[in-house]
């Protein structure tokens, strides 16, 4: 678990909100940023800034699709599952080529961690990534996401490798 927290902290992309166009979802409401106009009701999300509350369901059966380039390029399809419970997201997909795994809720950044082969990193939902929820009920979950120029490590190094990463899921109980 530290190793995960310390990649979690060093990978993805910067901490700045050059432009305003992500940070801390609570401060953007207050300065304009992209929280603001919104939906919070659980219907279908946005991107970019705008991740939706996704109502309280268990999804067993997903598919999923991902591809990167950079200095990791693959593409490849995965399976997964979901849970939501109090406003609290976990969203699993794996292969054994890659994985992804998107977490919301609670005070956090939304986000997401991403291996592509021998490399990891992790994406702020709100700063990295364009992220779009278009199915969102307890009937199926779908989205799709698009992160760039994401910071990554390999196990055993301190090389940084850069990388974009596309995916889509669908999710139904």
């Amino acid at each position: 678990m530290v190793v995960f927290g310390a990649a979690f902290g060093a990978c993805g992309g910067d901490d700045s909100d050059a432009g305003g166009n992500g940070g801390d979802q609570v401060d953007d409401a207050a300065d304009g940023g992209p929280d603001d106009g919104g939906s919070d009701d659980g219907d279908s999300g946005g991107s970019s800034g705008d991740v939706p509350t996704f109502p309280d369901a268990t999804f067993n059966t997903g598919t999923g699709e991902m591809s990167a380039t950079g200095d990791a390029e693959d593409s490849f399809e995965l399976s997964g599952t979901a849970t939501t419970l109090d406003g609290f997201t976990s969203i699993v997909f794996l292969s054994d080529r890659g994985s992804f795994t998107i977490t919301t809720g609670g005070d956090m950044d939304p986000a997401m961690a991403v291996s592509v082969g021998t490399i990891a990193t992790t994406a702020s939902l709100t700063k990295d990534c364009d992220f779009e929820v278009t199915k969102n009920d307890t009937t199926a979950l779908e989205g799709s996401f698009d992160c760039g120029d994401l910071q990554a490590v390999a196990p055993g190094t301190t090389d940084i490798k850069h990388i974009n990463v596309q995916g889509s899921f669908s999710l139904t109980p």
